[in-house]
């Protein structure tokens, strides 16, 4: 009798996992998760392809926009003792999901919110800035176009500052210590500014002591 009751859920747990599943994917593969055809994608017309790849561009430029937006909003982190969920709050989620879509058109703001955090997380360990600071996660997930603003924005943070540290972590993230280090060194002679100049040499005895290789 047992066996026929687990049989029986099984059955039923299988048969419903189907139906959720089925709701995702049509069996034809031509429907996405979120309900939009690709078939268009396949279409053995030109137009009806650029056409496709036109709007789906479109999309992104606008979730990319939408996500900037409020990236850029003022917003009160929920306090440490906050027991509501969810811990992170709207503009946290912004710049982490700016980050995953490799949004470069958001550098800037990124950078204009490199020190923001939210009290609550803990995504990553005292030693990973990129788990406290969002924007810092986000702008080594963005890669490249974001090394140059980055160094730049490294040149305006004292050696000691929480500022300096993010920025060079992003930096590792992206080329490994050894790669930012050179594009550092590179600014220094390149500058003017002596204070400029004196907090990227900071930076640069920094990366020099750090090991750590690229992960974006």
């Amino acid at each position: 009798m047992k066996k026929q009751i687990v049989l029986g859920l099984i059955i039923f747990v299988s048969a419903l996992i189907g139906f959720v599943a089925g709701m995702y994917f049509d069996k034809s593969g031509d429907k996405a998760t979120s309900g939009v055809e690709i078939k268009n994608l396949k279409s053995k017309d030109v137009k009806e392809r650029q056409e496709y790849v036109d709007s789906a561009l479109e999309s992104y430029e606008k979730k990319v926009s939408d996500f900037i937006r409020l990236a850029s909003e003022e917003v009160e982190p929920l306090p440490i003792n906050d027991l509501r969920y969810p811990w992170r709050d709207s503009k946290h989620l912004a710049i982490l999901h700016l980050g995953d879509v490799r949004g470069s058109a958001a550098v800037q703001v990124l950078l204009d919110n490199l020190e923001y955090r939210n009290a609550r997380d803990r995504g990553g360990s005292y030693l990973d800035v990129g788990g406290w600071y969002p924007a810092g996660e986000a702008l080594a997930k963005i890669g490249m176009p974001a090394v140059k603003p980055v160094i730049d924005k490294l040149s305006t943070y004292s050696g000691d500052s929480k500022g300096s540290e993010i920025c060079c972590w992003i930096l590792t993230k992206v080329l490994g210590a050894e790669l930012a280090g050179q594009r550092v060194n590179i600014e220094i002679r390149r500058i003017r500014d002596e204070t400029a100049k004196q907090n990227l040499k900071a930076a640069l005895k920094y990366l020099e002591n750090t090991k750590e290789e690229g992960m974006y």
